[in-house]
């Protein structure tokens, strides 16, 4: 009887090393994506991507693809999502590095020192738009003159981002997909459910927790562009 072989399982690294070889251009079962989207944190690193792909019954999906490692320390890409506490979409457009004076300049020289680039900071007052997913982020950016933002996996993954990184933005708005979640009907009944109203809906439920998750890093909420507002809300 042969032993069972040990199933690998997979960690993705952040950031991305420098010498890693190309990311695949396909995926093994669903072929070349229709966008790609690069996640890279406030410095500009590489920490993965998130490919778009469509179903046969025309539902878009984002599949993450991340630089991993195994058990066993191999390594390689994988369409592996990131794990907790999950990267943010768009946080290098909010970095900018402070210039060193001429005083450094000077003060480093007649020390016979080169200066290291100084890490990014945060722009806490720039326009920032959040969306819910990279594709509406990229369309976002299209139509505003926004920092446009998202995270991986969506309304039901809000809890498992590292909002921290966030902390302290001035000019936030949230801009939600328009859900249609129905009422249940009962076993016996044909059709479906009406159309539930804009507070029991997935999204505006999903704008709230995000909320609760800004604020409690400092982050001031301007408003919440409403997808529902021309609804019976």
């Amino acid at each position: 009887m042969s032993e069972t072989q040990e199933k690998s399982v997979w960690r993705p690294i952040l950031p991305v090393p420098a010498e890693v070889f190309p990311r695949p251009a396909e995926h093994k079962a669903r072929k070349k994506p229709y966008w790609t989207y690069e996640y890279r944190d406030l410095n500009g690193n590489l920490l993965g991507y998130e490919d778009v792909f469509f179903t046969s019954t025309g539902e878009r999906l984002l599949l993450p693809l991340t630089w991993c490692e195994d058990q066993h320390g191999a390594r390689g890409w994988r369409w592996i999502q990131f794990q907790r506490m999950r990267p943010i979409f768009g946080l290098d457009t909010l970095g900018y590095v402070e210039p060193y004076t001429d005083a450094e300049i000077d003060d480093a020289a007649g020390r016979g020192e080169v200066l290291s680039p100084r890490a990014a900071q945060l722009d806490l007052q720039r326009d920032v738009v959040i969306c819910f997913d990279a594709h509406a982020a990229a369309d976002a950016r299209r139509l505003l003159p926004f920092a446009a933002l998202s995270w991986p996996g969506g309304i039901k993954n809000i809890d498992d981002v590292d909002w921290a990184l966030l902390r302290g933005l001035k000019n936030v708005w949230i801009w939600p997909p328009k859900t249609a979640d129905r009422m249940k009907v009962r076993a016996n009944e044909e059709g479906e459910g009406l159309v539930m109203t804009r507070d029991k809906q997935s999204a505006w439920k999903a704008v709230r927790k995000l909320e609760a998750h800004l604020v409690g890093f400092g982050v001031n909420i301007v408003g919440v562009i409403d997808p529902f507002s021309d609804d019976d809300v």
